[in-house]
């Protein structure tokens, strides 16, 4: 059975006329006839009634009719929807981020989305802490999220140490951080309330046993990495994030180590990822740490 016969089998129910239906459909009535035929031949009943030159439906044609009603309706709504579809705006691939990774691991992402799906618009939000980012995935403020998510419909990135970020010149470079009392007579700086980075820093400070002499809680990494880079102090931050800023130096926390793990997280059920399955192909494969940062600055 197919749609083109539906279409015929209603026009004649619709004129009671072959002859009429053959018109509205700008064909042959021999064509119209022929489809009908083959469509008795195939449910192996009459649909028609033709006697003294009147065309009605039979009882199968009746039931045949309803079905025929309910499926062309359909097809001209999908039909409809789809071409309204089209001539929207794409919505853009929404993508939600730490602010320790907005300069380095989220341009080598979007380099992976831009060969994949170039026609779709992005639109990036920088969030203070992974677990905001995770409950913005859940109720579909986010389509992407990068940074420390865990879960199994996660895919991780990489994992970094964190290091002593201090100055590349004066006297806090030359300090000597495998002791915690050097630590603790050591001017910090750290993130202020509700960065994420700002509990990772002070349970490794506690970690070490000392609590950081803080002289500083800067609102941005950027205001933070500032600070380490003039003197103002020291601070302890992932090593990736020391590429973002000349000036510093890192010293590895050989006493206690330290790491966070990468991931990049997505949400399967966004109406983006339907609309280009080429998308969530490319975010499963997609290779975004440190090599391949360095690869995209040199």
């Amino acid at each position: 059975m197919e749609l083109q016969q539906l279409k015929y089998f209603r026009a004649v129910a619709e004129e009671q006329s072959f002859t009429r239906a053959a018109k509205r459909l700008f064909v042959t009535q021999p064509n119209v006839s022929i489809q009908i035929r083959k469509l008795e031949q195939e449910l192996g009943t009459q649909l028609f009634n033709r006697a003294h030159g009147a065309v009605t439906l039979s009882p199968a044609g009746e039931l045949l009719d309803d079905c025929a009603q309910s499926v062309l309706s359909a097809l001209e709504d999908t039909t409809a929807r789809i071409r309204t579809l089209e001539r929207e705006p794409a919505p853009p691939l929404r993508i939600g981020y730490v602010p320790s990774l907005g300069s380095t691991v989220v341009p080598a992402i979007v380099v992976h989305i831009r060969k994949a799906a170039p026609e779709i618009p992005l639109a990036f939000e920088e969030i203070a802490d992974s677990t905001l980012i995770q409950e913005m995935l859940a109720d579909g403020r986010l389509d992407v999220g990068v940074g420390r998510l865990p879960g199994a419909r996660a895919r991780v990135l990489f994992s970094e140490d964190f290091v002593v970020a201090c100055p590349a010149r004066g006297p806090l470079r030359k300090r000597n951080f495998g002791d915690a009392r050097a630590f603790a007579l050591t001017p910090f700086v750290i993130p202020s309330e509700g960065i994420g980075l700002r509990t990772q820093i002070l349970d490794i400070c506690r970690s070490i046993g000392f609590d950081p002499h803080v002289v500083l809680e800067a609102q941005s990494l950027d205001l933070l990495l500032g600070a380490v880079a003039c003197g103002v102090g020291v601070s302890v931050l992932p090593r990736l994030c020391l590429d973002m800023k000349a000036g510093t130096a890192a010293v590895p926390l050989d006493h206690r180590p330290a790491a966070r793990t990468i991931s990049l997280a997505w949400r399967r059920q966004a109406d983006v990822f339907h609309r280009h399955p080429q998308l969530a192909r490319c975010l499963a494969s997609c290779e975004a740490g440190p090599e391949e940062v360095e690869l995209m600055a040199g």
